[in-house]
């Protein structure tokens, strides 16, 4: 029973005793019709401003229809809507689909999980424009996300691999990152896949049309920002390139940020929520600096949002920018489930105390991707006090 049945239930009360069983039933249908059509509005796949977001609150599915939705988010399109090369791709995937476990509640969307990984490939290529070709050239993706894929050269498993590669790179590139950065970040996220794909990394950079490019000599040579190139993976790149996000990125704290950080519907600026420690002390004695970490993620994650052609927005972009961060604190020897220990305290605080200082231009997309009522009624509760003092701003 939804929250405005229980107090339009504790409302009567007191006279419930004078009214017959008939006409109990009917006001409890009453309270549960408008309880039902309360739910919010399924997910946005573009970024969401706060008015758009509040006007389709109130014009809602019912709870049945959210639910059935909810159901059918990772449901399998049939194969034949895709071109036979999508079909063969898809199909070596959903052999590994079936090995990893679905998540079983909303909240565990945003945890690290091998089956988003292997979901979030497989509707990169669901709607990712493919064109096969025979000449000899390296896989590459021009500016309006369309790949060219050698025909005979890659494995099943090779081209899923290069998908993720250059929507990755892609992506970084169109969000400001330069080529050599992207190549980097795009390397670290493919070989996390690779393992799941069972492909031995140290194999896999040495294929035939890659081999001059694994060296460092070569990568003196200047990237070609849309191609698919590999080479040898480099940590302390990879900490270099969360210092350059870090450094190039506008970021405000002076807000209250329901999910802990966000970002702006035009990208100009990354919010992290005003009560958010800047440092932080391990059980190591370590002393962390927190910033980089959250504005990294949700640079990526923006980027993968405005620049992908992923359905699920928030869900798969969400799940590579949460493997990006916590591969930056493997590196830096840093506890992750100490790290997840001290975000899900924020989070507890931020979810219930966050609505009046809300940043206008706040991109909502992540709060469209909670759409059962019933299991993310605190998600509901957060938008609703948004709502509520946005519209009772001076």
């Amino acid at each position: 029973m939804g929250i405005m049945t229980k107090a339009f239930k504790s409302k009567f009360e007191f006279i419930g005793h004078y009214l017959v069983p008939s006409q109990w039933r009917f006001i409890t249908f009453l309270a549960l019709l408008f309880s039902y059509t309360s739910s919010i509005a399924h997910a946005s796949t573009t970024a969401v401003p706060c008015d758009l977001f509040f006007s389709n609150l109130t014009s809602t599915s019912s709870l049945n229809k959210n639910a059935e939705k909810s159901e059918k988010r990772f449901r399998l399109r049939p194969t034949s809507e895709f071109t036979a090369h999508q079909h063969t791709l898809l199909r070596s995937l959903r052999t590994v689909l079936n090995k990893h476990t679905i998540p079983s509640a909303s909240f565990e969307y945003t945890f690290k999980s091998n089956y988003l990984l292997i979901r979030t490939i497989y509707n990169l290529i669901e709607n990712t424009p493919l064109e096969y070709s025979d000449s000899n050239s390296t896989p590459r993706i021009n500016e309006n996300g369309k790949i060219f894929i050698p025909r005979g050269k890659l494995s099943s498993e090779q081209q899923a691999l290069a998908i993720l590669h250059l929507s990755i790179k892609r992506a970084l590139i169109m969000h400001g990152l330069e080529a050599e950065d992207a190549l980097e970040v795009a390397l670290q996220m493919e070989k996390q896949a690779a393992e799941l794909l069972d492909i031995k990394w140290s194999d896999h950079i040495q294929c035939d049309y890659c081999t001059n490019k694994n060296s460092d000599e070569s990568n003196k040579v200047q990237i070609n920002p849309f191609s698919y190139q590999l080479r040898q993976l480099s940590n302390l790149r990879f900490l270099d390139i969360q210092q350059k996000v870090y450094k190039m990125s506008t970021i405000d704290r002076e807000f209250e940020i329901g999910f802990i950080a966000g970002y702006s519907i035009d990208a100009s600026k990354i919010y992290l929520d005003r009560r958010i420690p800047r440092y932080w002390k391990t059980s190591k004695g370590q002393f962390v600096f927190i910033d980089p970490f959250l504005v990294f993620h949700e640079f990526f994650e923006k980027a993968l949002i405005d620049f992908t052609p992923l359905t699920e927005k928030y869900i798969f972009t969400h799940q590579l920018a949460e493997r990006a961060e916590q591969r930056l604190l493997e590196i830096q020897n840093i506890s992750r489930r100490e790290y997840a220990d001290l975000m899900a305290n924020i989070y507890e605080k931020t979810i219930f105390s966050s609505g009046a200082l809300n940043p206008p231009d706040l991109d909502m997309t992540p709060y469209f991707s909670f759409q059962n009522p019933e299991e993310d009624q605190r998600v509901i509760d957060l938008v609703k006090r948004i709502q509520f003092h946005s519209t009772h701003k001076d």
